[in-house]
């Protein structure tokens, strides 16, 4: 894949005699057939008095330097008129605006990269219609029309950053708030432990009923209780 700005100003050498002949100035492009045809070397007037090489006739494109079989594969765009009136009706690639065909405004032409030999274009690089936007990649095989002023692509060829349409701004959405978390929940109280009950105290025999209370001997040998006699 060779890309526009990647051939402007590479050295272009004739291999049969090793000759500098110029330096890549401008990618001529054929709409109709959305490739490249030719590539201009030198000259202020591009395309009266600059020589052209047909794509066709380029060996090989390096780093730094663009190859040709000979010195002849540049002609002089004047001796072919045909050329010449192609090149007047032809608005350059460059530039050119870009819609969608739903009618937004999607930007303008900055690059573009074609293949090599045969010079299809692959992809675009589109500014955005926003001064502040930044540029994208359009692949070819979304664009519906190389138009002779614009060039047309389908609505969704935009990628992950899609083109909005013009004078159209999106609500800001304020944040919401984080949800407090929830409160932990307080310890559940262990159970009081059960009360002991009282000792239990045997029932006085039915027969001593009435009788007095007598007190209980003082320590040391026991003494038998005294009777009392009831009244």
């Amino acid at each position: 894949m060779v890309s526009y700005r990647g051939v402007l100003g590479k050295s272009v050498v004739s291999l049969a005699d090793g000759a500098e002949v110029g330096e890549v100035r401008r990618v001529i492009v054929d709409s109709s057939q959305g490739r490249v045809v030719a590539l201009a070397v030198e000259g202020p007037h591009w395309w009266l008095a600059c020589p052209v090489v047909m794509l066709a006739d380029v060996v090989g494109i390096a780093a730094d330097t663009l190859t040709v079989k000979e010195q002849a594969s540049l002609f002089d765009v004047s001796e072919r008129p045909g050329f010449v009136k192609f090149l007047q009706g032809e608005r350059p690639l460059i530039g050119r605006r870009v819609l969608l065909t739903s009618g937004a405004d999607a930007g303008e032409v900055r690059g573009f990269e074609f293949a090599s030999p045969s010079g299809e274009i692959k992809a675009l690089e589109v500014a955005s219609a926003d001064a502040d936007g930044p540029s994208q990649r359009l692949l070819a095989e979304h664009i519906a029309s190389f138009g002779c002023d614009v060039v047309v692509a389908q609505d969704e060829a935009m990628g992950e950053a899609p083109v909005a349409a013009a004078n159209v701004v999106a609500p800001e959405v304020a944040a919401q708030p984080s949800p407090a978390p929830a409160p932990s929940p307080a310890p559940t109280p262990s159970p009081a432990p059960a009360p002991s009950p009282p000792p239990s105290v045997a029932a006085a025999p039915a027969d001593l009923a009435g009788t007095a209370t007598v007190a209980a001997s003082p320590v040391g040998d026991e003494a038998p209780p005294a009777m009392v006699e009831p009244p």
